[in-house]
This record gives structure tokens, sequence and C-alpha cells, in this order.
């Protein structure tokens, strides 16, 4: 719950008693109230207190969480329970947090029991390399809206400010930070001095001046070396630019084993590093579409890579289809995500391949070792994967990774949760499989005698073998070995 910031001071606990005089002197409601957290408070209107204005904030104990207090109020915890206290009022820095306040690089900080915010002199410059990126808050940076700038030789006092040091920050897999050009999937930010005092812009990465700005480089996942393409970036953006590539491209399969370097000079053309003697584009009229950010944060569909390249911009894109089609699911639903004809992976499944034009190739994301299995003669053989989800064909579990637990379809009930404290039982033919040793642990409902390991067999308590052996796991059945 965002709380508006509201000083007042916090000396005592619940002192409700009106300390306020008419026609004192006042710059904040914690003037007019001094020693109060809640009750009737006054008002400081145009910096006066006057008693005929005030506002009703109730005092109120034995709370556990800010929902337990009322509007405008948090819990302020002492020991195993709290005070409702007002919004603004504190015993230590850390009540101030998420509090609004002055758009500035500062600090919050809890003088006598009010939280104050206190802009620090950290922005003044004297030319770009005095200033730095860093994120507006305690933690790392989620996106290209998220950053400060401030001088260099002042990170330290930045990263060290009170309201940050009792903030726990969960690890980032991308956030780049102090540094002076940061790129994102909607554009490269780049920190300047701006008369004086340190700011931050926007930056096409091919924005340029004159020539010598411009050098090759790597503009897409794949570099000009390994079947990508040939492109040039204004020097000051190669490195945050590679920085990204690498982020975004994690996940991206091979390159193609292609040479598509030339000796093109790099040159400085109506604003924009490109490559002497690039012709004007051709592309191919293919619905294969693409969703870029502009500068602006609007967001454009190219009805294909091609065309997207030829208006200036650079992958990895927003989105791998039209922008229209984007759509919010998590991709963990049994045939979820799918593989399109075009290549392209679509975590939201059919639905979301059609809207793009494209028919569903096969579930699952897309991988070199999962299209061979599309050239396959041998007639499709199904199985239910060790997720309890249907696959189409044995081929596509294994050229996923997965394991499976038999050859057909899943059963009605198999997957389905069992045990635990409940101690719900399974659909007969099936077996509440546990494999945590505590007592009170859940399982899933197994066809029985089938496997992924032995393990699983020992557990069914399955019939011995002739030989009073074990059962064990062959071919994912819970089979006698062979004497």
């Amino acid at each position: 719950m965002k709380r508006i910031l509201m000083p007042m001071v916090a000396l005592l606990l619940c002192s409700c008693v009106d300390y306020s005089k008419k026609g004192e002197s006042c710059s904040t409601l914690a003037e007019c109230n001094p020693g109060k957290d809640c009750g009737v408070l006054v008002k400081c209107i145009e910096g006066k207190c006057d008693p005929s204005q005030t506002v009703d904030l109730p005092c109120q104990k034995d709370c556990k969480t800010d929902s337990d207090c009322p509007e405008g109020m948090h819990c302020r915890i002492s020991g195993e329970s709290g005070t409702c206290a007002a919004d603004g009022t504190c015993a230590d820095v850390s009540e101030c947090e998420g509090l609004e306040h002055d758009d500035c690089p500062g600090e919050f900080a809890c003088r006598n029991g009010t939280c104050t915010f206190e802009c620090l002199d950290i922005t003044s410059c004297s030319g770009d390399s005095d200033c730095l990126l860093v994120g507006k808050g305690c933690c790392g940076p989620a996106g290209i809206d998220g950053y400060a700038s401030i001088r260099a030789d002042a990170l330290q006092q930045w990263r060290n400010r009170k309201d940050c040091q009792l903030v726990d920050c969960e690890p980032c897999e991308y956030c780049p930070d102090a540094k002076q050009t940061v790129c994102w999937p909607e554009g490269c930010l780049e920190a300047f001095c701006d008369g004086g005092t340190c700011s931050q812009r926007r930056r096409d990465p091919r924005a340029c001046s004159d020539d010598s700005e411009c050098v090759k480089a790597t503009i897409d996942c794949c570099s000009c070396e390994n079947g990508g393409p040939e492109g040039t970036l204004n020097s000051r953006m190669v490195e945050a630019y590679s920085e990204y590539l690498d982020f975004a491209c994690a996940a991206v399969g091979a390159c193609k084993p292609a040479w598509n370097c030339t000796d093109r000079t790099p040159v400085c053309l109506d604003g924009l590093c490109t490559l002497q003697g690039d012709v004007p584009c051709q592309c191919p009229d293919v619905w294969n579409p693409v969703c870029v950010a502009m500068p602006n944060d609007a967001l454009v569909t190219y009805s294909n890579e091609c065309e997207a390249r030829c208006d200036g911009h650079i992958p990895p894109w927003f989105y791998n289809g039209a922008c229209e089609c984007m759509m919010d699911c998590d991709g963990s639903m049994c045939g979820m995500t799918v593989c399109a004809s075009n290549g392209q992976t679509y975590h939201c499944g059919e639905a979301e391949a059609q809207c793009n034009g494209q028919a569903v190739a096969y579930e699952g994301e897309c991988s070199p070792e999962c299209d061979q299995c599309l050239l396959g003669a041998h007639p499709p053989v199904p199985v239910c994967d060790e997720n309890f989800c249907n696959t189409g064909d044995i081929c596509f579990a294994m050229c996923h990774g997965l394991d499976w637990w038999h050859e057909g379809t899943c059963l009605p009930g198999e997957g389905e949760t069992c045990g635990g404290f409940a101690g719900t039982a399974c659909p007969d033919g099936f077996f509440c499989l546990i494999t945590d040793g505590n007592p009170d642990a859940a399982g899933v409902c197994i066809k029985k005698g089938a496997c992924l390991e032995d393990l699983h067999c020992d557990l069914q308590g399955l019939d011995p073998c002739p030989d009073d052996g074990p059962r064990v796991c062959i071919n994912h059945s819970c089979t006698c070995p062979m004497p």
C-alpha cells in the first residue's frame, strides 16, 4: 500500500493531547501536533496552525500489518504486535520506505519521529564523463524508466543511503547499473551533463553527427561472421548494446555457418550510422510479423523482420509476432507452449499462433532437434510424459528432454494430487506416489506398475518376482529382470 508523506512528530505512541495553538507558524502537520501520531490532528493551513481544521486518525493497538490500520496510518511493530501510527511518523527510517518524495536523488531520514526526504547534492557536473546512470530504487532497475543520473564520485554515497540499508533485494537477470550508457528493448539511455547537472536522454544506438562516431558492430544475436547481418553503431553505444545482446540472446539457438561480412565502411548518413553502399530494401511479401518498440514507447507491428530492419530497427524485437497478439500466460499448462510453422515459439498456445497467422507445427518449444521429428516416416507413438501431459509422439518427448510414464495418452486422474494432510486417495488402478519422507507430504497418482526409476517400483509394494527379488524399472514399467 503506497502511503502519502504526512510528516508528524512521534515521540509518544497514542499521545492524543492537543498541544497546538491557533496562529503558530508551521510548514508541516508535525509542527502543529508535537508528540502526537494519532487522534485528532490539527492541520497546517497557509503556514499557520488552525485548530478549526483537523484530521482524525484514530488510536489503535494490537495490529500485525498495515492492512489492520485505517487509511493514512501504518502498523509500527514492537515485539510481537504493533500500534497504528500516522503515515509520515517514524521510530526508525524503515517506516519511511514507500512514501512519496521530491523527484530528486536523495534519501529518507527519521528526524524527531518524522520522515523527511533530503535531496543529496550528487548531480553537479562539469562534463558528460562526470555522470553515471544508477537505479532510482534501492534494488536494480527493472527497465529503461528506472534510472537516475548522478555524479560518478557520489556512487558509494548513493548506494549506502540510509533508507536502502535494510532492503533485501532479489537477484535480477538483467539490471545494468553504474554505467554511462545502458540498453533495453525500448532503446538505449545515456547519462550526460546538462547545464552543470547530471541528466539522462534516450538515444538511438546508431545516432551520430559525423563519420568518426560510427564503427562496425554486432547488432544481432548472430554476428556477420556467423550468419547474422553486418551492422554499425555509434562507438559510445557498442559496449552497452553488446551487454544487452548477451542477455537477450542467451536462449537463442546456434547461429548459421555463413559469412555475411563485407568491407563496407561505416558512415554517418542523415544522423544515423550506416554502411556505405547500402541499397534500398527489397523485402519478400511474407507475413511473419515482429513487434517493435518505438522511442516514444509506442508499439508498431511490421509484416516481417526485413521490413523492420529496413525502417532502421535493430533486433532483438520487443515481441516476435504482431503487437496485438501479445498474451498474458506463463506457458505452464499442458499443450500451452507450441512451435509454429514459422519456427517461432508461442507460449500461449494455438490461439497465439493463429493470431499471428501461423499454424502449429508441434507442441513445446521450437528446436532443431524437434524439427527432425517432423521428417520421420514412422507412425506417431503417443506418450504420457513426466509432467502428465499428452505428447503426440515419443520423438517430441525425447527432443525436449522429457521422460515419460507410459506409452499412450494419460489416463483420467493420472497426475492428480493425493495424500497430504487430507489423505486424498487415488482412483482404482492408481498408486499414490510420495517420494518425500515427510508423513504429511503430498504425492501424485500414477498408473500402477508405471515408473521412471527403480525407486518408484520399490514404493508401490508390487508382488515380488518369482525369485523373490525386487521389480526394477525397465521401459517405464516395473518388471522382473530376466534371469
